[in-house]
C-alpha cells in the first residue's frame, strides 16, 4: 500500500470509529465461572465475585431478571451498592425482590416470561439509543 492509499485507509477508519462506554456483560468468563463454581461454597456468586473484582464507584449494573428474584443478579446488585456504583433493575410486573434493591427499577407490564423478554428488549435498546443521543450526539 503506497503512502497516498495508507492515508486514504486511515481516514476511512476516523470515519467509520465511533464513540462507546467501556461494557462489561457478567458470566462471560467461563474460566472465573467454573473457579467459581468449583471453589466457592455459596452457589449463585459467579456475577458478584466478577463484578467484585471489575466494577468501580459510579459505573453502572443494568440487572435484568423476569421475575426480579434471580439470586445471582441480586448478589450481584449487593456487590455494586456496597462498591458505590448505580443500579438499574429491569424487571417483570410484579418486580421481586430487586425492585426494593435497586436506584431505578423498570417493570414491564407483564408477567409472562416470553413478553416480560420482549419487552425488556425494547427497553435495553431505547436506553442505548438515549445514551448515544445525551453523550455522543457530536460525535459523527
Amino acid at each position: 500500500m503506497n503512502e497516498k492509499e495508507n492515508s486514504i485507509q486511515k481516514i476511512k477508519l476516523s470515519r467509520a470509529l465511533e464513540y462507546g462506554f467501556p461494557a462489561i456483560v457478567l458470566g462471560l468468563n467461563h474460566s472465573l465461572k467454573s473457579a467459581v463454581e468449583n471453589d466457592i461454597y455459596l452457589s449463585n456468586i459467579a456475577y458478584a465475585q466478577e463484578l467484585f473484582s471489575l466494577g468501580r464507584k459510579n459505573d453502572l449494573l443494568l440487572g435484568i431478571s423476569t421475575s426480579g428474584m434471580a439470586l445471582n443478579v441480586a448478589y450481584a446488585v449487593s456487590v455494586a451498592k456496597v462498591k458505590g456504583m448505580r443500579t438499574i433493575a429491569l424487571t417483570g410486573e410484579d418486580g421481586g425482590q430487586l425492585v426494593p434493591m435497586v436506584d431505578v427499577a423498570i417493570q414491564v407490564p407483564d408477567r409472562a416470561t416470553n413478553r416480560i423478554q420482549e419487552l425488556h428488549q425494547i427497553i435495553y435498546h431505547t436506553l442505548c439509543s438515549m445514551v448515544e443521543a445525551h453523550y455522543f450526539q457530536e460525535s459523527k
